[in-house]
């Protein structure tokens, strides 16, 4: 998708007057192709206005995610820690949440777990720790901390835009229940 934002341009400004026109978007210092990457692309809307009515104008941010997130790429977290390769020491009622996904054409999310632990579910909600369930998934320990195998979980479609929640539950348990690499959309 970042590729696919870079080759748009043909012009050599960052930013347009009038109403319609082309610009380049810069590739970042640091950008490599192939790496997971997030660009953020604003658009913004000024007019002069007539009176006895003044100028209307409106912005929006929107972020281009890869469709693998790693456990380090949510914008929030509770009850376990975020290390460069996995979430580690995951309890009951933990969260990891991703804001502002666009769910449109998703009918699939995958993820990367594994359990020396008790294992647990992984619910996947929508616009909260509680909110609308899209799916859920269980995961048995397979005795290792590292060794993570995808499960898959359907969802249905819908095209729906939120912060989603991945829910770590495992009622009654103390300790680690299970370790996260990724979710993908799919």
């Amino acid at each position: 998708m970042v590729n696919w934002i870079f080759s748009l341009s043909k012009a050599q400004d960052d930013s347009l007057s009038g109403e319609e026109g082309d610009f380049t978007i810069h590739e970042p210092k640091g950008y490599s192709p192939g790496t997971p990457s997030t660009l953020l692309v604003e658009a913004s809307y000024l007019d002069n206005g007539r009176l006895p009515l003044g100028p209307l104008h409106g912005s929006d941010l929107i972020r281009l995610r890869p469709t693998l997130l790693k456990g380090n790429a949510a914008n929030r977290h509770q009850g376990l820690k975020i290390g460069e390769k996995a979430v580690t020491h995951i309890r009951h009622d933990a969260f990891l949440c991703y804001e502002n996904i666009n769910l449109s054409g998703i009918n699939q999310i995958a993820l990367g777990v594994t359990s020396a632990g008790t294992g647990g579910d992984i619910e996947i909600r929508l616009h909260g720790q509680k909110g609308k369930l899209l799916g859920i998934t269980t995961v048995l320990p397979n005795g290792s901390w590292n060794q993570f195998e995808e499960q898959k979980i359907s969802i249905q479609s819908t095209n729906e835009k939120g912060d989603i929640y991945v829910r770590f539950v495992k009622p009654g348990s103390t300790g680690g229940i299970m370790n996260f690499s990724y979710l993908a959309f799919r």
